[in-house]
């Protein structure tokens, strides 16, 4: 039995990573049993990811964006209005 999920407060950058996994298994297992996540704007009140990455009316899951990568593009603008304190790492 295999489960996949994420934290509570997940943005759609976890969500599509979360899409791409469950992806990338679907030829190695059986079917995944229990998939949860996806949650974006359901629980966050800003997400800065676009696409929005998260389910739909009645639970249905959404589709992996398509492009590279992810398929998903972060908007730094809105994490630097988030941001309480930035360290660097050398």
């Amino acid at each position: 039995m295999l489960q996949v999920g994420c934290q509570v407060g997940e943005s759609s950058l976890l969500s599509a990573a979360h899409l791409t996994l469950l992806q990338a298994l679907a030829p190695l297992t059986p079917g995944v049993r229990y998939a949860e996540g996806c949650f974006g704007r359901h629980l966050l009140r800003k997400d800065p990811v676009s696409p929005l990455v998260q389910f739909g009316y009645a639970g249905r899951p959404p589709r992996r964006p398509a492009g590279a990568g992810l398929g998903v593009q972060v908007d730094q603008a809105m994490l630097e209005r988030s941001t309480v304190e930035q360290a660097r790492v050398a």
